[in-house]
């Protein structure tokens, strides 16, 4: 039988341990996980950061907008990128056009197998509303992402619908009615989840592989031979411009085809582009201005013919 000193020392020892071991964890708690680099992000931080939509809308903050509305934001920061119609400049990609009534009611945008139309638009790909909101979100306007509030994101949103002709003129569109509306995209069913390159097994075909072959390539004897090459449309029929031939910037800088490719002229400058084959090109994507009248009464002063903006 211990006696009571020995008693009074285990005891001690158990508590100066205890007190060690609480020491211990608490300085691992404090300590930062990489030493010198920041600190851990705080609750709102993080919070400011986690904006991502999901296509089953988890994420999407409360609001709503117009199409009124957002052509007001179209105008004042998308105009000068995207076109008043979505057609885009010279430099990006048209949004909208290439869908159809026909689009809306099945849910596949018939004119993406369609090799002779020149063009594969936004609304034509979209399949879910949500990308489309998020990406507008954090990104836009090119010069300013982030700038926009959250009904502007809708308003802009809906007026981008309202101008593929997918929803009316008098639409609003709000995160009670996003899953609604997200069932009358042209090509709502163009995108498939049956393969295994979704994360989980609750998504997808539950991750089995899209390739089973036994056997991959072996052996094989396969000639050499040009798979890519310029089109005709493309190549350059004349020689170069006057500008290269004199040795002017054109050439020093060694671009010897700029006479032919970007219309160098005089002192190997490049003129202004024209803006005449806008109409034309809003004629072969549909682009949806007729019946509205702000956008009829734009037209018509520009003599039937779609306007950039300068």
């Amino acid at each position: 039988m211990s006696t009571l000193a020995e008693r009074l020392r285990a005891a001690l020892a158990a508590t100066l341990l205890g007190l060690a071991v609480a020491t211990v964890q608490a300085q691992t708690a404090s300590a930062p996980a990489f030493p010198g680099i920041g600190r851990a992000a705080l609750p709102a931080e993080v919070a400011a950061w986690d904006t991502d939509v999901r296509p089953d809308f988890k994420g999407l903050p409360a609001g709503s907008g117009t199409v009124a509305q957002g052509m007001v934001v179209w105008e004042g920061k998308c105009e000068s990128c995207h076109g008043i119609f979505g057609e885009s400049n010279s430099v990006f990609t048209p949004l909208i056009g290439g869908t159809t009534a026909a689009d809306v009611r099945s849910g596949r945008a018939a004119r993406l197998t369609d090799e002779g139309f020149p063009g594969r638009t936004t609304l034509m790909k979209l399949a879910t509303l949500s990308t489309l909101w998020d990406y507008i979100y954090r990104a836009m306007p090119w010069n300013a992402p982030r700038s926009l509030s959250v009904d502007e994101t809708y308003a802009v949103t809906a007026y981008m619908l309202n101008l593929g002709r997918i929803v009316p003129d008098d639409f609003s569109l709000s995160h009670r009615n996003m899953a609604q509306t997200q069932a009358l995209l042209p090509n709502r069913k163009g995108m498939s989840t049956d393969h295994g390159m979704w994360p989980g097994r609750s998504l997808g075909n539950g991750g089995r592989a899209d390739v089973r072959a036994a056997a991959g390539m072996k052996d094989c004897a396969v000639p050499a031979k040009v798979t890519s090459f310029l089109p005709e449309h493309a190549r350059c029929s004349r020689q170069p411009g006057p500008a290269a031939a004199a040795g002017g910037r054109a050439a020093r800088h060694g671009h010897h085809a700029c006479g032919c490719c970007n219309a160098v002229g005089r002192g190997g400058h490049r003129p202004r582009g024209s803006r005449a084959g806008a109409g034309a090109a809003a004629q072969l994507l549909d682009l949806p201005w007729r019946g509205q009248p702000r956008r009829r009464a734009l037209v018509e002063r520009s003599g039937t013919q779609v306007r950039r903006p300068r």
